[in-house]
């Protein structure tokens, strides 16, 4: 009898420890979501508040969720600059196993899933979970898929904000396929400078500024301008060949078209 209690005592241990560890996990990734420049989001008042608001960043996810606990102190970060740029997107988070009524509204399919809202426009952001990347998409949404600057000096000042840009030297015109393919690219600052000074520095029509391996790639001046030999060119040379294997990289190579 004095060895079965001390089994049940045992296995009460165990099952109390395994409660506990698990409310501190799911603890943690509200701690690391407290944030006074994340608004939570219920269903009671998701609809009162996207009516308020027009441009919102909107992070669903489970407390469970390990690639979520991951994400939750960058995505502190994300609001926190969002809050000291003056970007004018309010940054908000949804708990979806607790508000089933908002996650079936959204769609929303797995954890952990990060949506934008401009106007009555859903974006769902799929890039790399980090500030840079998701600040890069949020501008794209909101100021266009491309930028357009008249001097080398703009250039690589909007260089130094991603390490991966691609420049073409074209006119609005000559680069249709270009500005097209930018709107459905989201981890590629797009930029057009058709003046004299970026088309004698760059000498060709499209050029991929990197900051890793080989920092400028030409696009081949045999081939034609056009979004087959475009996205060609992109899935070529977006990925670092001296790099980490990762999942960011994985999805690139294996979703290569060429």
């Amino acid at each position: 009898i004095l060895k079965m209690n001390k089994w049940r005592l045992l296995l009460v241990s165990l099952y109390l420890s395994s409660f506990i560890l698990c409310e501190e996990e799911e603890k943690s990734i509200e701690t690391d979501l407290l944030n006074p420049n994340i608004i939570p989001l219920t269903d009671a008042n998701y609809t009162d508040f996207m009516k308020e608001n027009k441009q919102v960043l909107i992070l669903f996810y489970a407390p469970w969720c390990g690639h979520c606990k991951a994400f939750a102190p960058e995505y502190s970060k994300i609001a926190d600059t969002i809050k000291e740029q003056g970007i004018k997107v309010v940054t908000a988070r949804v708990n979806a196993e607790e508000n089933d009524v908002t996650s079936q509204l959204n769609n929303i399919e797995g954890f952990p899933t990060l949506k934008l809202y401009v106007d009555n426009e859903i974006s769902e952001y799929e890039g790399d979970r980090t500030v840079d990347k998701v600040l890069s998409f949020i501008d794209k949404k909101i100021n266009g898929s491309f930028k357009e600057v008249s001097t080398v000096k703009e250039v690589e000042e909007l260089k130094k904000k991603n390490s991966l840009v691609l420049v073409a030297t074209g006119n609005k015109e000559e680069m249709k396929d270009f500005i097209n393919l930018s709107k459905s690219i989201n981890d590629i600052d797009f930029i057009i400078c058709s003046s004299e000074e970026c088309v004698k520095q760059y000498k060709s029509k499209i050029v991929f500024l990197r900051s890793f391996d080989e920092p400028i790639v030409e696009f081949p001046s045999e081939m034609e301008l056009n979004s087959t030999n475009i996205q060609n060119f992109i899935n070529t040379y977006s990925i670092e060949l001296g790099g980490a294997f990762n999942l960011f990289a994985a999805t690139a190579i294996f979703e290569n078209k060429i």
